[in-house]
């Protein structure tokens, strides 16, 4: 004896909503007489199955989405770990780094004290215009050995009401910091 049941009769049957079993019809193949119409018998059997099969899944550990999140998860992790162990692996003092920014600044005021002379030697410069570029580079060295100055007047010149990156008002007198001594790390 076969007995059947609308959608909203089944639904309270296996005690899930009529949206639940619509989309069990159409994903899973969830059996269904005609439209609207389920084998009560046929209906339980399956979803009986399909309940035992989502718990096997479980115990034997092949939920496959489960699986797909546990391992990004650990892929995440430990390329997080590599990167904080590069990161203070390669951490150096200060007094290292402002030895090596010293390098730099003096490398670059060589090559801006070259110039002038490169200059007019390669395009045959008369003397005044040799003397103008070199004034020109001292002006520019100048401005970035004191920068605290410099961009006072940048922004004086261009009216705008920031604050100075200390905290104080535009025109306030730049403070000099103290050299650091000591070798300090960074990280660990």
């Amino acid at each position: 004896m076969e007995a059947y049941a609308s959608l909203e009769q089944i639904s309270t049957v296996l005690n899930c909503t009529p949206r639940w079993i619509n989309r069990l019809v159409k994903e899973k193949g969830f059996p269904r007489a005609s439209r609207g119409q389920y084998d009560i018998v046929k209906c339980v059997h399956w979803y009986i199955a399909d309940l035992q099969k989502q718990i096997d899944e479980e115990r034997k550990g092949t939920n496959k989405k489960d699986y797909e999140a546990e391992r990004e998860k650990y892929k995440a992790l430990r390329e997080k770990f590599e990167f904080e162990r590069d990161v203070i692996g390669s951490a150096i003092s200060v007094d290292d780094h402002q030895a090596r920014l010293e390098k730099i600044v003096v490398h670059i005021n060589t090559k801006l004290e070259i110039i002038p002379s490169k200059a007019a030697v390669k395009f045959d410069l008369p003397q005044h215009v040799k003397k103008g570029l070199k004034e020109l580079v001292d002006e520019i060295k100048n401005e970035l050995s004191d920068y605290d100055k410099y961009r006072l007047r940048l922004e004086n010149s261009s009216g705008s009401s920031v604050k100075s990156s200390r905290g104080g008002k535009k025109n306030a007198k730049p403070v000099r910091a103290k050299k650091k001594t000591g070798a300090k790390r960074v990280g660990k």
